[in-house]
């Protein structure tokens, strides 16, 4: 009897454990390609924000909402993770993307993971107003 009370807890005890690791290991994926996806989603709307010829009003103009959604999903599709949501705006010349992402079939918000990332869109490729973003 007592043996099998010490199978049964250790049976648990690894099961807590191996369900622990798996939930970091997920938590890690997402927020790394949330992080990438912010990455790329500023690149693709400062592209898309300079090629339309903004300047630098308080709204990023619709085609970079539109392009850093796209390079956001194309960005982090492929790692069993989707975006969530993708906002873009502006702040002194400078596009903020920010990213929400979550594990593919999973319904525990808790695995939501936001990354933002900031690129200058002027061409002289730098911050406009240091500190910003």
């Amino acid at each position: 009897m007592t043996s099998s009370l010490v199978v049964l807890r250790t049976s648990v005890l690894l099961m807590l454990l191996l369900a622990t690791f798996t939930g970091l290991y997920v938590r890690h994926v997402t927020r790394l390609a949330a992080d990438a996806g912010a990455q790329s989603a500023a690149s693709a709307a400062v592209q898309a924000a300079t090629a339309a010829g903004w300047q630098c009003q308080t709204a990023p103009p619709p085609e970079s909402v539109i392009a850093a959604a796209r390079a956001a999903w194309s960005q982090i599709d492929h790692l069993s993770v989707q975006p969530v949501d993708v906002e873009v705006s502006a702040d002194a010349c400078n596009l903020i993307t920010t990213v929400t992402a979550a594990p593919l079939d999973s319904r525990v918000s808790s695995l939501n993971t936001t990354a933002a990332a900031c690129r200058a869109a002027v061409r002289t490729a730098v911050l406009s107003v240091p500190g910003s973003c």
